[in-house]
């Protein structure tokens, strides 16, 4: 009878679900056709169902273009029986679908289907839809409006018990934090998403996207290994490519090519501690193996960049980062490096000056809470004592390491047994902390249509704006009316706390500054000349340079005469000899 065969139908189309969402799209598809040739013609609403299913088995499949169609099929059979659940399902299942082909399209959408869902009360489909407008708002690059969105979509979900489309949010929030390049947070957001898409036993198409997501950014995960080969063994042919392409762009590039190219490219311009190759509108940013550490650092880079993104907008915008291989990547800023048009001696752009206390003073702006974690025995705000000896113990590592090995270098170039005595820490006043970067000066400027970006975060640290200042000033070699506009503009825009007793610290640190390039370039300066890879002029001018920072050291040494380039060279080239 029409009962018997209405429960049959059900359950059929129960079925049919279940091995749609268990990812057996072809048993799925095979159950819907047997009910379409057995169901009444006018039993709309159930043709709608079966129409609606095909499509969530093409859209987690990737068949978008089938996908719509039996869509725009379910939505048709729902108006006409006036399905009021149907109709509002297939608002949420078009924000989905047009996050994956119309981002733009999706936002209208998923806005609609959440005014229609919150007037009806539907819990798990107000969070389908808000997942389905972050989704859109990734694909866009709106990061932050999707990580609002996710919150919203992550609420109602919990509200309405929905696990796994509670794992569906969490993946989506993994490409945020991808596209943030925060690897450590998107490879968190991937295991709870699998644990979750695993628990429930669903999805396996997305458990194919997690597991490439982790694959890109370098990282590697036993239970997400097992939960993709589970999900390749249950799915109908191979997904690697489809999967691959979506991951793509979730991403909004592809990493992994980026890098193969940035490794066979030429041209490259590297510092002491990173090497960087322009790829397209991208640099991507990769660690020199083996480089020795000279400065202090506490943050990996990457995390500085994602913390200062929402307040500095003159630092470089990071686009992803990966573990294995280590590797950045960030928008390429297409300008003239200042050292290029204003080295030493030459003045710079009336607007640099400018640039650089409005950066200071942003980077004092920034909440503690919003930067990464400092380590365990960090100095207390306000420490600048013992924050400082934190810096000169770096420096003293590095006389020690190289003592022995250098000694005859450092001996005859005047170098004294103890260089840092003349450091004394304990007449620092006490300040407020600040994010510092560090290391601005030339080299780490670049100027793009009268606007200054800053470059090279790895030394940012957690510390006393006025070593932020000493540094700047010990690297930049202002002319003295440079320097007068400088400081002028700095003690406007800092606070009263962080400028007290400014001028006494800040030759404090600008002795620490002194002795410590005297030691450090005597080394790098004496390592890159032996290495005989230098052209000639290359060769001059860093003895050049070396034989100023040495004589603005021996002010502090007791020099009675300064030293001469001659002497320099004789004793830096007698090393590689």
């Amino acid at each position: 009878n029409g009962t018997d065969g209405d429960r049959r139908f059900d359950a059929g189309l129960w079925a049919a679900d279940l091995h749609m969402a268990q990812g057996r799209f072809g048993q799925a598809r095979a159950i819907v056709a047997a009910i379409q040739t057995r169901c009444r013609e006018d039993d709309a609403e159930l043709r709608g169902d079966l129409a609606r299913l095909l499509h969530l088995a093409d859209r987690f499949s990737y068949d978008f273009d089938a996908a719509l169609r039996h869509l725009d099929e379910a939505a048709r059979w729902y108006e006409t029986s006036g399905s009021v659940f149907g109709r509002s399902a297939v608002l949420t299942n078009r924000a989905e679908l047009l996050a994956w082909t119309d981002p733009e399209a999706a936002v209208e959408a998923a806005t609609e289907a959440i005014d229609v869902q919150q007037e009806l009360g539907a819990l798990h489909e107000l969070g389908k839809a808000y997942t389905a407008l972050a989704l859109a708002q990734v694909r866009m690059g709106l990061l932050q409006e999707a990580a609002a969105s996710l919150d919203l979509a992550c609420d109602a979900l919990e509200r309405a018990r929905y696990r796994s489309g509670r794992a569906r949010a969490e993946l989506v929030r993994a490409f945020v934090h991808a596209r943030r390049g925060l690897p450590a947070k998107a490879a968190e957001a991937v295991r709870a998403a699998v644990r979750g898409l695993v628990a429930t036993e669903v999805y396996p198409t997305l458990i194919l996207l997690a597991a490439r997501l982790l694959d890109v950014l370098g990282v590697s995960d036993p239970m997400v290994t097992d939960a993709a080969r589970h999900a390749r063994s249950v799915l109908d042919g191979d997904h690697t490519e489809v999967t691959a392409a979506r991951v793509t762009e979730l991403l909004g590039m592809d990493p992994p090519s980026l890098f193969r190219e940035a490794l066979d490219h030429p041209d490259a311009a590297a510092g002491f501690y990173n090497r960087n190759v322009r790829v397209g509108p991208v640099l991507v940013r990769a660690p020199i193996a083996g480089a020795d550490g000279m400065d202090l650092r506490i943050w990996p880079e990457h995390e500085v960049l994602a913390a200062l993104a929402p307040h500095v907008e003159c630092a470089p915008r990071l686009r992803f980062t990966s573990v294995d291989p280590p590797f950045q990547v960030h928008d390429f800023v297409d300008g003239t490096v200042l050292d290029a048009l204003a080295p030493r001696g030459v003045r710079v752009p009336a607007f640099v000056l400018h640039d650089v206390v409005a950066l200071f003073r942003s980077l004092a702006e920034i909440p503690f809470r919003e930067l990464p974690p400092v380590p365990f025995d960090w100095a207390a705000d306000g420490d600048t004592v013992s924050f400082a000896r934190r810096l000169s113990a770096i420096t003293g590592h590095v006389h020690a390491r190289f003592r022995d090995s250098f000694a005859a270098v450092f001996a005859g170039l005047g170098v004294p047994v103890a260089p840092l005595q003349p450091v004394h820490w304990e007449t620092l006043t006490s300040r407020p902390f600040c994010l510092v970067h560090a290391d601005v000066h030339r080299k780490n400027m670049i100027l793009e249509d009268g606007r200054t970006f800053f470059l090279d975060w790895e030394l940012a640290l957690w510390g006393d704006p006025v070593y932020e200042l000493a540094v700047h000033l010990h690297k930049m070699a202002y002319f003295g009316n440079e320097r007068d506009a400088l400081l002028r503009a700095w003690l406007d825009v800092m606070t009263p706390a962080m400028v007290r007793s400014w001028e006494t610290d800040l030759e404090t640190y600008l002795a620490h500054e002194r002795v410590k390039s005297a030691i450090v370039d005597t080394v790098r300066y004496t390592q890159l000349i032996a290495s005989g890879e230098l052209p000639p002029e290359e060769e001059h001018h860093l003895l050049e340079k070396l034989t100023g920072k040495l004589n603005s050291a021996g002010r502090y040494w007791g020099w009675s005469e300064p030293i001469e380039q001659a002497r320099t060279e004789y004793v830096v080239r007698r090393h590689r000899a």
